[in-house]
């Protein structure tokens, strides 16, 4: 998969938040990926081997409707590292 270049607000705000780790010790990457977010997911940490994934939902029920859905559950499922679900602030 090819990765893309982000230079609309999501992307600002991903390299804004790697960067607030980088700060404080902690390695963290950035990567936009084209294609279905499972399968980019999966194929991201297939390639990285992190030691964490985490990703972000925007409420409680918009999270619970993911961990029954088409994004988190495959990724859950099939990651072979830890993954960190997070309320979005």
């Amino acid at each position: 998969p090819q990765l893309l270049m982000a230079n609309d607000p999501f992307g600002q705000t991903a390299r804004r938040i790697a960067g607030h780790f980088s700060d404080t010790g902690i390695q963290a990457t950035f990567r936009l990926r084209q294609g279905d977010p499972a399968d980019q997911i999966l194929a991201e940490i297939s390639a990285s081997n992190p030691d964490l994934v985490i990703l972000a939902a925007e409420d409680p029920r918009p999270l619970h409707r993911a961990l029954t859905g088409s994004l988190l559950k495959p990724v859950l499922h099939a990651a072979n590292c830890p993954v960190l679900i997070s309320k979005q602030a």
